[in-house]
């Protein structure tokens, strides 16, 4: 009997072993399946991590270019050759500079007998960099992390993505999507009283009775459709304000591949953008001036826009501020090379004054040829004695950046800038919807003279102007040269001391009677009238009730 269960022990243990040897071999099995499924997740993933190095390493090289072209540099270039003109720009700049001799031959160009001149001190690198392109054939461009002077604009498309949450209201999208479901339930149960509910389809292939069983996906729809209006608003914006206007989108037949996507599955509130640099650092610019004149209180979960972002291509106000002090008398007699003049208005102002010569050449003008006429009378402010320096020598003059340049009508004209105006004060209540075509229209016929004005009137082009609202912005956005951008300052300011209030919409209505554009993909109400939606029922999705 001992034996017996000895011999059963040993039997027990022996199971015991190859249970335990099973359950071990059934562990490390699922171990090995585990790292396995774990490591074919990580290498099926489309994030390179060699792809995140160059993104970080392209956004610190922007970072450091932006420095550099703010940099303040004096150059003193008298018959200079390109060579010398890109040492010292790398020297100032601190970035490599190449010159791309090959396109210089092609447009019959001997780099070797270019001559720069360009004298001038105390302005920004850019500034450097954009009079010598007004002046000479030396344009510039950024390739591989160096500076390139080339003879033509490089074209090259970059793209960006921008986020643009904060412009979207999202409780007041869901209270506007939550309206049209209530709305819709009405229009329903007035079609079943009238007997004609199941005649009526909400669109092709889809059913009233079909619509009523799923009021959720309505409002979800509804909903993402009203958050997504800034967006399209926005999209319009960069369209009509934000591309030069000798390179333009390709859907208006601009540049090839120079395009705006709102791309499904990423975010709401988000644009993909391609275009050039330049393109980009308007774009950019303008949201920081957009969401400069934001109200308080909108909450922006992507990374705000930085200086490293854009180049300011708007006055600066140092010269603005300059331009209003009193300069007292010029000592400038008759028959004075308009070049001394600008030497003197510069010290006179602390600013720098330079002739476009290039622009004066076109027009048949010869720089060492423009004199004044006669005394100069004494003036008031600096930006009066330019007035009548260019009225003697029958010029304009234009502020861009940091510096002031004396020009020919023509190129004044054509030589467009976006500003954004903050127009809360004009609305009696944000938020409702208002007449904002009347404001619109004064402003075009105020400030329009014969031979330019609005691109909508068949003036010049790219002259736009636009009002956009959305989740406390209330802005006015205009793109004109400077002679009409001062004539819209003064209209807006005459506005303001008089109270001007911009008038409701007189909406007509009419029986409401949804529109199914993709089942909750846009609504319109049954109604006419005068006015665009300034707010109402989140800029797109809903009727008015």
């Amino acid at each position: 009997m001992q034996r017996n269960i000895i011999v059963s022990l040993a039997c027990l243990m022996a199971l015991c072993l190859v249970s335990f040897a099973m359950k071990a071999d059934g562990d490390t099995d699922a171990t090995s399946k585990k790292t396995e499924k774990t490591t074919q997740q990580e290498t099926s993933s489309p994030v390179d991590a060699r792809a995140l190095k160059r993104l970080d390493a392209k956004v610190a090289f922007e970072k450091r270019m932006m420095t550099a072209l703010r940099k303040k540099v004096s150059v003193d270039f008298l018959k200079a050759s390109v060579e010398e003109v890109a040492e010292v720009i790398a020297e100032h700049s601190g970035l490599p500079v190449d010159i791309e001799v090959s396109a210089y031959e092609e447009e019959g160009i001997i780099v070797k007998k270019m001559d720069i001149n360009l004298v001038i001190a105390n302005v920004q690198m850019i500034t450097v960099l954009d009079l010598l392109e007004r002046s000479d054939d030396i344009n510039w461009t950024v390739r591989n992390g160096r500076i390139v002077l080339t003879p033509a604009r490089d074209e090259k498309l970059l793209t960006r993505h921008y986020l643009l949450d904060d412009f979207v209201d999202k409780a007041k999208a869901e209270r506007d999507a939550t309206e049209t479901v209530k709305q819709t339930r009405k229009w329903i149960a007035q079609l079943k009283k009238s007997g004609t509910f199941d005649e009526v389809d909400a669109r092709p292939g889809l059913s009233l009775p079909s619509m009523e069983k799923d009021f959720a996906q309505l409002l979800r729809q509804e909903t993402e459709h009203n958050a997504s209006y800034p967006s399209d608003e926005l999209m319009n914006l960069f369209f009509r304000f934000t591309s030069p206007v000798e390179e333009g989108w390709a859907e208006e037949g601009g540049l090839e591949g120079a395009e705006i996507k709102e791309l499904p599955g990423v975010p709401a509130g988000s644009l993909f953008v391609s275009h050039t640099r330049r393109s980009h650092w308007e774009i950019a610019e303008l949201l920081a001036d957009l969401r400069d004149v934001q109200e308080p209180g909108a909450k922006f979960t992507g990374r705000p826009l930085l200086k490293h972002d854009f180049i300011s291509n708007k006055p600066s106000e140092h010269v603005l501020k300059k331009l209003e002090q009193k300069i007292g008398p010029l000592d400038i007699s008759a028959d004075t090379l308009i070049e001394e003049v600008a030497e003197h208005l510069t010290k006179k102002m602390g600013v720098p004054v330079v002739i476009d010569t290039a622009a004066l050449l076109e027009d048949g003008m010869v720089v060492e040829d423009v004199v004044t006429s006669g005394d100069l009378p004494t003036s008031n402010t600096a930006a009066e004695a330019l007035d009548f320096l260019a009225l003697d020598c029958k010029l304009t003059w234009l502020v861009t950046r940091d510096v002031i340049v004396v020009t020919t009508e023509s190129v004044a004209e054509s030589f467009l800038q976006t500003r954004v105006f903050d127009i809360t004060s004009f609305l009696d209540r944000p938020g409702q919807d208002f007449d904002t075509d009347s404001l619109l229209e004064m402003i075009r016929v105020c400030s329009a003279w014969p031979g330019s004005g609005w691109a909508e009137d068949g003036g010049l082009e790219g002259a736009e102007c636009e009002i956009f609202c959305a989740n406390g912005v209330n802005a006015l956005v205009i793109r004109q040269n400077s002679k009409a951008m001062r004539q819209v300052e003064e209209v807006l300011a005459r506005l303001h001391r008089c109270g001007y209030k911009i008038p409701t919409a007189n909406w007509e209505f009419q029986s409401w009677q949804p529109y199914y554009g993709s089942f909750g993909g846009g609504m319109s109400g049954g109604m006419e009238g005068s006015g665009n939606g300034m707010g109402g029922m989140g800029g797109g999705g809903g009727a008015m009730f």
